[in-house]
């Protein structure tokens, strides 16, 4: 029995994988090396996200410059080109900016108004969820479909 123990065969012996036998001592490595690596994979993201920033930034300022240039020289076509190219910035920060400096009051009052609306529809959803145990699997199936969607779209 402790000849099939050394050799491999024994109980409580781990089946050999393609990287060799099992060694106690290679647990501390493998996991320094995966991490190593996991490591290194966020480090290129963190530069690429980077890039993309800088990127991004030296383009809007080119589109600044063109619709400045644009409007001052009353060329309101090419001033629009550029509207549409930026129109989600424009609607998703310079709109809403703009509305909350003008009337600081909206924020408070827009806070106010859709928290409980939020709130309501959330625990509207879940009474019906938790009531039916069929639909259970339904509402965690477009979970994980919508969080997958936006997940895979951050990542992608």
């Amino acid at each position: 029995a402790l000849q099939a123990r050394q050799a491999g065969g024994g109980a409580g012996a781990r089946p050999s994988s393609s990287q060799g036998p099992y060694h106690p001592g290679n647990d501390f490595q493998d996991a320094a090396a995966t991490w190593a690596e996991a490591y290194a994979d966020a480090g290129a993201l963190l530069e690429a996200a980077k890039a993309w920033f800088a990127e991004e930034c030296s383009a809007l300022d080119d589109d600044v410059a063109e619709f400045t240039d644009a409007v001052a020289h009353r060329r309101l076509g090419d001033a629009w080109d550029v509207a549409k190219r930026r129109s989600g910035l424009i609607v998703g920060v310079a709109v809403p900016a703009l509305v909350l400096l003008r009337f600081p009051g909206a924020a408070v009052w827009v806070l106010r108004g859709a928290v409980p609306l939020i709130t309501g529809v959330v625990g509207v959803v879940a009474q019906v969820v938790l009531r039916n145990p069929r639909l259970l699997p339904v509402f965690a199936g477009v979970i994980r479909q919508l969080g997958g969607g936006l997940w895979s779209r951050a990542v992608v």
